[in-house]
């Protein structure tokens, strides 16, 4: 599907499968052909369904995004697009394997470009304010994956339940850290990054944000970061050292125990 999605596994693969959003997609994106995979692994004699995608992202500078009318309207209509494109096809696949005896699961994960929950950040502190109130696109994306009577479960959610007070960043599960991410427009403290859960034959038993060495920077001559602007021009950018890093994002990593 050419579109750098990847499931990788030590365990047996039984099935695997993949669909495009084809030319729902807006901006940069429509460059990407986006889409979501699914595979079924095979576990100590029990199946795990896994299926991830990266969905529509939001507006930025980038010069495809110039010619799009109404920007972010459109990037938001076509994510809801894409969310019921790729939770048909989970549910497809779900629906054939879940009477299964030896079904014990599924897993949805990856880059949902979806806000958790609305944060506020103490710059004296560092620490970031949870605010209560989930996000309403987020309760729908997650209410778009639940099967009748079988909700997804958010595993980072499920551990580390929203609470009052001041919280560090990874208390908090964000995947983007706007202080520390200097390609990150306006400083943006986020959670877009997920790892879902449905099922009873198996259990989370951890899930954490494992930060980024961050992202998308250069360094000058001296060693001074330097933001990744859309202007900056091919041989000025060849000069400078760039960043290691995976990904713009941070990672969350779970991990998940059968049940007796």
């Amino acid at each position: 599907m050419n579109s750098g999605l990847c499931i990788v596994s030590k365990f047996p693969i039984v099935w695997a499968d993949a669909m495009s959003y084809g030319s729902d997609a807006c901006g940069a994106d429509y460059q990407s052909n986006k889409g979501c995979v699914g595979v079924g692994i095979e576990v100590d004699g029990k199946e795990v369904a896994v299926f991830t995608s990266h969905l529509q992202s939001d507006p930025c500078n980038d010069p495809l995004w110039w010619c799009v009318k109404d920007a972010a309207n459109t990037a938001f209509t076509i994510k809801q697009i894409q969310l019921k494109k790729f939770s048909d096809f989970f549910r497809s696949k779900i629906m054939v394997r879940k009477e299964s005896k030896d079904f014990a699961g599924a897993i949805v994960c990856g880059d949902f470009n979806v806000v958790g929950e609305e944060v506020r950040v103490d710059r004296s502190t560092s620490k970031t304010m949870i605010m209560q109130e989930e996000h309403e696109e987020y309760r729908r994306m997650v209410d778009k994956f639940n099967l009748v009577g079988e909700p997804l479960k958010d595993c980072f959610r499920e551990l580390h339940p929203l609470k009052e007070g001041l919280v560090t960043v990874e208390e908090a599960g964000l995947t983007i850290n706007g202080e520390k991410n200097l390609d990150n427009n306006d400083y943006e403290m986020l959670r877009l990054d997920y790892v879902f859960m449905l099922g009873s034959g198996f259990k989370c038993v951890e899930a954490e944000v494992e930060e980024n060495p961050w992202t998308d920077v250069y360094e000058d001559g001296e060693g001074k970061r330097i933001k990744n602007d859309v202007g900056m021009g091919a041989v000025e950018a060849q000069e400078l050292k760039r960043a290691k890093c995976f990904s713009d994002h941070s990672a969350v990593l779970a991990k998940f125990e059968f049940r007796e």
